[in-house]
Order: C-alpha cells, then structure tokens, then sequence
C-alpha cells in the first residue's frame, strides 16, 4: 500500500519517491476515496485514502409520495476518512441524480449542526424535511458527502424510486352544506367526478337560497347517493388578474392536463357581457382555485345584429390522449323577448398552453379569449341542416370507451313530428328535453355528435337535464341527474326532485350503449423493481365492456402500450393470447398470465397494456402504467482468457500485438497488457502497438480482459518478439594518439587511442605510405619484415559491423634502425637479495636479452657471477624505450660469494642479439655489502596489505611493516605475479595502467643478507573508468499530440551518447516536469481548451 501524498484530483501524474530512472504513478480513478494509480513499471496499483473519504450506512424515506406534500427523511453516514467533519470546513450531505437537484429540499445541500464534530469512524445522521415535488411522477432520491468548494467524495445513499402521485384534492371534511335546488327555469346543480378521483365530485352550492352560487368539492356516500363533507374551492365575489369580478359561478368541470388539475366554469359577474362565459384556473395542492392563474376563456357576446346574444354556458374538459379539448353551451337568447331561447347548441375548441408565464390554456391558435361564437370554435352538436330555431343540443358530458368519443346530452325540439323531435314536448317554452347519447370516431369536428345511438324511450324515468355517466367503486357504471317523473302523459305537470337521484344505466352497465369491442381494466400484478435479464410471472385483468365475445380465433389479444406494441417485455412478440379455449362474454374478466424478461439494460421502464382485436382495433381502457426500475445484478464473473495473442517486431522500437475477442456473461470492457510481466496499458481494442522499445531487443507479452464490474480474466498465454536491429549509418569517430616505433631493424610498433561508435567499432584498417596493410580489432599492430634503415609513414581508420567506415588519422612515422644496433637498458639497484633492471636490442623489441653480471671489475676483469633473461614485464615506462614491449626486465638474485661483509662492485651488460657489442646498462655498476653467511632467517610475510584505485592509471598499496631477526632491508613488489619494483617504505604507488582494468598484487620482505619472505596474500583493485564528458546528442522529431480534453501525449526520436542514454527530463512551457526512460510521455491533467 503507498500512501498518497495528501489531498488528490481525480486524475492526476504523481512521482513518487521510490520510482527509479524518471517512473512516474497516473492516478486513474478514485473510488469512495481509495486512489487507484498505474505505474508503468508495476501496473495498477491502490494507495491508501485520503483526507475525505465517506460510506453509506443506513436512510429512511418512503417510496410513495403525494405532490406537495411534506415528509421527514433521514440519511446515515460514516466518516471513513482520516479528517473531521465540521459545519465550520464546509461539510455537507448534497442531493445527487442529477448532482445538485433541489427536488427535495429547496436546497441541493444539507448543513451540519454548529456543534457538529465527526471523527474518523463516527456516523452522522441527517434528519431533514422534504417537500414532494408538485408534479405527479417518478423521481430519485441519492445523497453524497461534499466539502464545500473542495469535492465531493464517498459512497452515495442507496438510490430509491419515489412515485410522487397527484394529490387528494379534497384534505379533509369541509363546512356541511345543503344542496339546494332551484326552480325549473334554471341550470341544475349536477356534479362532475373528478378523473382519477372515483369518490370525489365537484358542483355547485349556494347558500344564500340561489343569490350567489360558489364552487364546492364533496365526498359521494354511494349507498344515500348523496354527496357530503361539501368544501368550497372558489367562493365568490373574487377578482380576477385580468380586471374582472367574478360574482357567481356555475357548473364545473375537471380534467387532468399537463400534471395539474384544472377546473372549468360558468362565469358572471362585473366586466362580463350580459351573458354567462367560461372561466378557466388550475387547483392547488389543498384542491382550491389558484385565483392569480384564474381567467375567461370564452366570452359570451352581447346582442349582435341577429338580435341575438350566444352564451359560453356549462363548460365540458375532456382530456382525451394527452390533448385537452374544451365544450360549452351556447345558448342563443333573444334580445326582443329577454330570457326566451331560439336554440341550444354545442361547441368545442381544442385548448393549448402558455409556453411561460402563467402557462394558461387557451384556444388554439388564438393566443387568448374568444367569443362564444368565434370561427375557431367549431358546432359539435347543433341544428343539423334544417337550422330550427327549436333545436335543443345541449351537450352534458364528454368520455371515450378507448374506441370511440361519446357525448351525453339533451336533444329535441318544440313540435311535433320529425325524427330529431323528443316524442312527448314539455311545454310551449321549454320544448323537449330528453337525454341522449351520441357517438363519434374524433373528439373535434363538425356535427360530430349529430346521429345519436340512444335516446328518449331507452332510458327509463327518462332524465331531463344533465344526466352524466359516472363509474362506481365496483367498476360498474350509472347515470347520475336530474329526471322527470314516471309519468309522461302529464305532460304539464313534471316535476324535478330536489336533491339528487342515481339512475342505473339500461341493461345495467354502460356497455350497453356500446357497440362491438370495449375492455375496462381491473387489476395488474407486477413488480416495480426488476433484475435485467431476469424473469418474471406477472398477470393483466380486463373485463369485456363491449358487445362482442373475446376468442383467440377472433384475434383478440393483450397487447403492450406506452409505447404502443413495444418489445421490451416479450422479446420479439408485443401480444399475449387467449387460451384456445376462451370465450370471455360482455361483463367477464380475463386474467392474463404470462412471463416477462426485464430489459438488459438497467434504467426506468413502462409496464402498460391494452385490448386489441388483430387486424381490427385497440380498444377500451389502459391498464395503469407502472413505472418498473431495472437494475444490473452484481457481476462476478470474468470474461473468458484472451486466446490466439502474437507478437511481430515492427520496427527497431515497436511490437505489434492482435488477439481474438473474449467473451463475457454482460460484456467485455477492454484488455490489459503486460510486457515481461508488469501491465503497461489498457486498450479496448483486440490490437495494441508497444512503441519506445529497445532494438535487438527480446519482449514478452500477456493479455488480460477485464469487464465493467472489475472483474479480470486470467493471463493469455505469453507471446514474445524481438526488436529489429538499428540500421547504423553512422561511422565510428577517427583513432586518435597513433605513435609508430621502430621496435628493431625490422619492426615497427604501431599503437592509437580506440575510436568510439553509436553501436560498436569492429576494428580498424592500417595504412604503410597510404596504402591499406591489413585490418585488426586491437588499438595496435606489428608491422614486421620492414628493411633496415628505412623510414615508414603509418595511418588508421576505424570500422564498424555495418561497414561504416571513419576518416583516417593523423600519421605517425618512424624508421627502423640499422641491422645491428647496441641494445640499451638500466641497471636499477643492487642489494643483497637481487639486481634490478631491464634491457631490449633495437634490432628485435620483441625478443629477450640475456643480462650479464660482473663482481669488483667489468668484463674481461671482474668475476663473472652469471647471466639472467631480461624478460618479467614491467611498467609502461618500460614499453616506451623497447618499441611497446614492456616484457623486459630481469630479476638477478645475489650470488652468496659477494656476501662476505665486504663491499662489492657489480656491473651489469646487455648481450648484443647480433655480433656487435654488448653495452654496460645504463645505471650500472651498484656497489653492495653483504654480510657474511650465518643471517639465514627470512623477514615475516607483510600483513595486512591493500589496494585502492587512485585514479584511471594509477593505483596506490600500502602494509604493515614486516619483521626480522637483523632488520629489513625493503620490499619486493609483484603485479600479477610479476616482480615490478622494491621499496624500503610500507606503500608503493602503482602508474602507468590502463583504465577500467583489474590488476593483482603482492609484496615480499627481505633482509640485508638476501634472506626473503614469502608474499603476502593477493589483493585486487581495478583502476577507474576515463572521464566521460561526451553529453548525448539532441532529441529530435518532438510532436505533442492532444489526446483529450486533460492530456498530450509525447513522442520523439532516441539520442546516442558515447557509452549510453539514462533517459530524457520533459519541459512545459519552460518548466521541468518530470522525466522518463521511454521515448513518450503522457502529460495529464491539462485544462481543456
């Protein structure tokens, strides 16, 4: 686990300190405050949480609400974080789904209480109110934690489904009211049930023995058929925004449009014409009238130059597939004889709404009111052709079966006779008035609702004025009016009933006015929260309200709605059927049972159906729409392992990757690679490119598929490719410091600094007098078989293995000697133990001389001790004098016969490889004393001896002084077994060696009298590397790429450099940012645009 270095964004590139050569941690998600990071050297990783972090631990809200309403709620919380939570620092609970919604609360943020202080570990509830929003339908409640201006961090609440339903508008038992009746020359008082509401009815009352009239709701007591707990919603005198005062009000009517109630009246009062107009308004929350959203609609005219006056009487909503349609009565009233009708007809418009403001509802097209008699409102139900100024067409009630648009109304006549006159007239004044019922295939037209399907003789007790269709809690239907008494014959003397009556409709249910298919819904079992992808036993119950019998054979059918005949449900079908053996009559219900698999998809999904005969129609009633959340179930299964991966070089610095698709039970989200064992990328794709690659270099890959719940399949099988080797264009640098020496008469030496290359030097070409000798892979050469006395010029160029060839160097000359030439040496020192010194013969540098030694005399008058090859290396100082050989020295042990206490004289000679002389050593002679024998015991073995490297050529020993019977005389040092040099001190300082080289060395005591220890133990030290002061070459073909709206990906070229490139420090707008050992970055976090 790496801790994360304080507060994080969302994404974001850390550097953290343990990653080596420039390796950086992007940080790619954070997830209820736990930080996943990549590392491109170690894959996905998880570092510890942050400051804020929060888990959901428990709430309490109700799933169903009612518009406007307000409920108490409360929502648990657990600090998991390592800071406090205080109202001070900006802790919040903020609404979420969308984030930041003031559905609830007014406010999208919950505060804490000022003394509020919660600790790492400690929970904390929210309890808060809320208020419903006012429009009916499906909303979520989720809560998070948020500091205030900082983040958002945490688990989210449990997501809950609340269903917020239209309100009862009646809360509650009203003032108890009479209703009253006045007498036969006036409108009745017929209530209208409101939609949806089955026990709720809305009316008029008066209180005041029919002065004023007001707007009431009451509560139907079906067994006394009578409406009780009277409330009134719109009380009047009232006035109105647009300057108008109302003073009565008759007649409502209610429908449900755009998620709100809205009411429709008769209207008069001051401002009005001289007759009734209908006013409109929305009711609120508690069911009464919003006035400030209250006005006229239609106008009723005043007498135009007919002499007439049309009025906007008893008003009909009728919400019919989401579009509102508005009737009313025109009464056309005659201005010679006030109060006396020359006809009732029936008009209607159909309504739209404001756009803003006060989103009214106004004729279409119209923009605002108008007359009663406007050519945009269009006679529904009127005089026919023969235009009699009789007619009676008083429309009471709009509503559809599914199929069809039925009306109620009053149809008749004043005479006598003809097939549109009511059989028995009331009288002179009134004329007939008997209820009718006609039917129609749309909502608005022309005389739609001219030819009726029932009429007076149908209904028993047959009903005088506004006989509507109401539906009872059992499903069934009636006629609720006014009706004339039993007794046609007297005609003169009908009374109306005070109060009101309930009359069952003909045949006993309203399908009997209904011809062919009707359904009604009844009941649904189905539940509101689904898993995707499972299944479920749901069941649908219509009953047949229409005339004709459901078979299979007829092609009656369940079929799915909202939308119509989708196949979220059933898959590939949209309908269920009948069992072979149904026969369902007029007035039975059918349950269908089936089985329905939830959408793979989660989200919010509509579960409605509907009656259809095949072929023929959808009819009758919708079953209630149910809103059916779909959830994912938790996924735990990975996708199948990746199979069929290859590898293929693409170039000196790329791999290209392909595999086959995975498999998995929901889907697979992408793949993971991973290069010698650590995952470096993620894509989608089954390709992936692996560019900033080594050349000649031999990868190893793997993928892995990964799915969108963080499941991971197993590696795939590993598959590896190598890297094309670099074309090399680029010669090696020129050989530099080339000497040329005469190593004899024959020989010449030749020796140069070793060239460099961006790959490898393979060797180099030499050149005698410009003409190419031969080649050779060291830094140097024998040019042998040379003529004496003769002088050679020498050049060299370098090569590498792709043929790339350097310039040639400087030239370096040198002559060979004459055939015969004195050799030369030094006679170094002489003691008790041994004679030092080293010799060569110009005429043959690679071969050994034999040294000769002279007692008291030189030759040829001294004793002869005797003769030592002159053939240990020595140091380079050495090589330099003897044409590069450094093999030239010679040891002479000190012979016991000058080892007398006397003093000595001894002289060293050179033997000449050819006839010619033979030359006393340089140096030469040492004078020594010995003394006489009897010292034969040895010095201790030095102790302690040590190595270290003082620079590139030169490395520094030092011990612990020896020990002897008589005393120590010095030190013999060996290099690599080989004796170099004596010392009297206890260090030594060895030069003249070559760089980056591992050297050994020894040491040995002796004494006055040749006596001389064993060496001491080997010791080791190897000498430094050169000085590197070469910097690489220059990156080049730099691009920056924007890859999305937070990062630029980088990419270039790779340098060379003399030994090697480290890696590459990345610069931003001048500033160093980070570095890296690839040839691209990733550079995230960016500001978009």
């Amino acid at each position: 686990m790496v801790k994360c270095p304080g507060r994080l964004p969302a994404v974001m590139t850390w550097r953290h300190p343990m990653a080596k050569n420039g390796g950086s941690y992007a940080l790619l998600r954070r997830r209820a405050g736990v930080f996943f990071l990549f590392c491109a050297s170690h894959g996905l990783i998880m570092c510890a949480q942050g400051a804020n972090n929060a888990s959901f631990v428990s709430q309490s809200v109700s799933a169903a609400m009612t518009a406007g309403q307000s409920y108490g709620v409360s929502v648990t919380m657990q600090n998991t974080g390592t800071g406090t939570w205080t109202k001070a620092a900006g802790y919040k609970l903020g609404s979420q789904y969308p984030q930041d919604n003031a559905l609830w609360a007014g406010s999208s943020r919950i505060n804490l209480a000022d003394a509020d202080a919660i600790a790492p570990g400690q929970q904390k509830t929210f309890s808060f109110n809320i208020t419903a929003p006012v429009v009916p339908g499906t909303y979520y409640f989720q809560w998070k934690l948020v500091q205030e201006g900082v983040e958002w961090f945490g688990g989210v609440s449990q997501l809950v489904v609340v269903t917020v339903s239209a309100p009862d508008i009646v809360s509650g038992p009203g003032a108890a009211a009479a209703v009253t009746q006045t007498g036969f020359g006036s409108n009745s008082v017929a209530f209208w049930q409101i939609p949806a509401q089955i026990n709720l009815f809305a009316g008029r009352i008066t209180q005041d023995g029919g002065a004023t009239w007001s707007l009431a709701l009451g509560t139907m007591n079906w067994a006394a058929n009578t409406i009780t707990n009277l409330r009134p919603v719109l009380t009047p005198p009232v006035a109105i925004p647009e300057g108008k005062t109302i003073t009565t009000a008759y007649d409502p009517s209610v429908a449900f449009f755009s998620n709100e109630f809205w009411a429709a009246f008769e209207c008069h009062g001051t401002g009005f014409s001289g007759t009734a107009s209908t006013c409109m308004g929305p009711l609120d929350i508690n069911g009464v009238i919003d006035i400030s959203r209250t006005y006229v609609a239609i106008l009723g005219t005043s007498y135009l130059s007919d002499g007439l006056l049309h009025s906007a009487s008893v008003p009909k909503l009728f919400n019919h597939q989401n579009r509102l349609y508005l009737y009313w009565t025109a009464v056309n009233m005659d201005a010679v004889s006030p109060n006396t009708w020359h006809n009732i007809t029936s008009w209607g418009v159909e309504l739209e709404q404001e756009a803003g403001g006060l989103r009214r509802l106004w004729p279409k097209g119209a923009g605002g009111p108008i007359a009663s008699n406007n050519p945009l409102a269009v006679e529904v139900w009127g005089l026919g052709a023969d235009n009699r100024s009789d007619t009676v067409a008083d429309m009471f009630q709009v509503l559809t079966d599914g199929q069809y648009v039925y009306a109620t109304g009053a149809r008749g006549g004043s005479g006598s006779g003809g097939a549109d006159r009511c059989l028995t007239p009331l009288n002179s004044s009134a004329g007939c008035y008997r209820l009718s019922m006609a039917r129609s295939n749309t909502p608005l037209g022309t005389h739609i609702f001219n030819q009726t399907v029932a009429g007076d003789g149908q209904f028993p007790s047959n009903p005088h004025e506004y006989g509507r269709i109401i539906f009872l809690p059992d499903g069934s239907s009636r006629i609720m009016g006014q009706f004339l008494s039993a007794s046609p014959a007297q005609q003169d003397a009908y009374t109306i009933p005070i109060g009101f009556q309930s009359l069952p409709i003909p045949n006993g249910s309203l399908s009997s006015l209904f011809v062919g298919n009707g359904a009604q819904f009844v009941s649904q079992s189905v539940p509101a929260s689904m898993t995707a992808g499972q299944s479920y036993n749901v069941s649908v119950t219509m009953k047949n309200m229409g005339t004709n019998t459901w078979t299979k054979s007829a092609g009656y059918k369940l079929g799915s709605q909202n939308p119509a005949d989708n196949s979220l449900w059933l898959g590939s079908s949209n309908r269920v059927y009948l069992a072979d053996a149904d026969a369902v009559a007029t007035g039975q219900q059918k349950t269908f049972s089936f089985s329905v698999t939830a959408p793979a998809a989660p989200g919010t999904y509509n579960f409605q159906w509907k009656m259809v005969q095949e072929g023929v129609a959808w009819f009758g009633g919708l079953s209630t729409n149910v809103s059916v959340t779909v959830q994912i179930a938790a996924d735990t299964q990975p996708p199948s392992v990746p199979q069929g991966l290859s590898a293929s070089a693409a170039s000196s610095s790329q791999i290209n990757l392909s595999w086959a698709v995975s498999t998995d039970n929901i889907g697979v989200s992408g793949y993971r690679i991973y290069r010698n064992g650590s995952q470096i990328a993620t894509t989608a794709a089954t390709s992936f490119q692996n560019s900033g690659l080594s050349p000649s270099t031999a990868y190893s890959y793997a993928v892995a598929a990964y799915d969108a719940a963080g499941n991971v399949s197993s590696q795939s099988s590993a598959a590896s490719a190598t890297t094309a080797a670099v074309p090399d264009v680029t010669p090696p640098s020129v050989p530099q410091g080339l000497t040329a020496t005469a190593a004899s008469s024959s020989q010449i030496n030749l020796n140069w600094t070793a060239s460099t290359d961006n790959v490898a030097v393979s060797g180099y070409r030499i050149y005698r007098n410009g003409v190419e000798l031969t080649a050779t892979p060291a830094t140097s050469f024998q040019d042998t078989g040379r003529s004496p006395s003769t002088a050679y010029s020498y050049t060299v160029s370098a090569y590498d293995a792709a043929g790339n060839l350097s310039s040639r160097s400087s030239a370096a000359s040198a002559a060979t000697p004459s055939a015969d030439q004195v050799p030369k040496g030094y006679h170094e020192s002489s003691d008790c133990g041994a004679s030092l010194g080293w010799a060569c013969d110009p005429d043959n540098y690679a071969q050994s001389l034999q040294v000769y030694l002279y007692a008291d005399g030189p030759a040829g008058q001294g004793i002869f001790l005797g003769s030592e090859t002159a053939s240990a290396a020595r140091e380079a100082a050495v090589g330099a004098e003897c044409g590069g050989h450094t093999a030239h020295g010679f040891t002479f042990p000190t012979p016991a016969s000058v080892k007398d206490g006397a003093s000595h004289t001894l002289y060293a000679y050179a033997i000449n490889l050819n006839a010619g002389g033979n030359p006393l050593l340089t140096g030469s002679p040492k004078t020594i004393t010995c003394a006489a024998p009897g010292d034969v015991a040895s010095p201790s073995i030095p102790q302690g001896l040590a190595a270290t490297a003082a620079s590139s050529s030169q490395i520094n020993l030092s011990w612990t002084a020896s020990t002897d019977n008589v005393a120590v005389s010095g030190y013999r040092i060996y290099r690599n077994g080989s004796q170099i040099a004596t010392t009297a001190a206890t260090s030594f300082q060895s030069i003249g060696l070559s760089s980056s080289t591992i050297y050994s060395y020894t040491v040995s005591a002796y004494d006055a009298a040749g006596n001389v220890s064993a060496q001491s133990s080997a010791v080791s030290a190897a000498t430094d590397a050169a000085a590197d002061a070469t910097v690489p070459s220059v990156p080049q073909g730099l691009t920056a790429t924007a890859a999305s709206s937070s990062q630029i990906n980088l990419s270039w070229t790779a340098s060379t450099d003399n030994v090697a490139v480290s890696g590459y420090r990345i610069y931003r707008n001048g500033l160093l940012i980070d570095s890296t050992a690839s040839t691209s970055f990733q550079d995230t976090g960016r500001s978009p645009s």
